[in-house]
């Protein structure tokens, strides 16, 4: 990601306030449009961009839904995976209000992703990773192999699990992976 992809403080502020007020709209059962865009926007906050919204309540996970592709303004992408990840992520039940002021948000907007020729390219904790093989895939954010303290290895095996693959599938003819990095920020407390 280089500098100028890079959110300034301001945008971090908006688009952290934008995904509080989308997870308490989904807690009140209203829909992510019913949440305004930010009315003060850097041009970056209206590029296409891929974003996760991660939800985290006592330092465990609560949440975490967004979308990999460049499809919607970033505002518009962290608005909807913020709705998403506290109603629709179905490892949990949906955030109750009572929750929402507990919950430390964090956003990781997401650089271009690109296809590698093999899987020695991806370094973890550096890069994401998406992994395809036959009709499944998977993906892990940059931060999963660090914070699981994860080599290549055991990573892309996780990964073929998380896709319902034989572990060892990353190493088979048809395995095809995609890299990106991830700018990360929270408005943890």
């Amino acid at each position: 990601m280089t500098a100028e992809d890079r959110i300034d403080p301001a945008g971090r502020a908006a688009l952290l306030a934008l995904a509080r007020a989308s997870m308490r709209a989904a807690a009140r059962r209203r829909p992510p449009d019913s949440v305004p865009p930010p009315a003060d926007r850097s041009p970056v906050l209206d590029e296409k961009r891929g974003a996760f919204v991660t939800l985290h309540l006592a330092g465990r996970l609560r949440g975490c839904v967004g979308t990999l592709k460049p499809e919607s303004p970033l505002w518009e992408a962290v608005r909807d995976a913020a709705w998403s990840s506290a109603c629709e992520d179905n490892r949990f039940p949906p955030v109750g209000e009572s929750e929402c002021g507990e919950i430390d948000i964090e956003i990781s907007v997401l650089s271009p992703m690109k296809e590698i020729p093999s899987w020695n390219e991806f370094l973890p904790g550096d890069h994401g990773i998406l992994l395809a093989k036959d009709s499944r895939q998977a993906v892990f954010l940059p931060k999963v192999a660090t914070d699981m303290k994860w080599g290549r290895e055991e990573t892309l095996s996780a990964l073929c699990k998380k896709a319902g693959l034989p572990v060892n599938a990353w190493r088979l003819p048809g395995a095809r992976f995609w890299i990106f990095t991830a700018e990360v920020f929270t408005d943890k407390k």
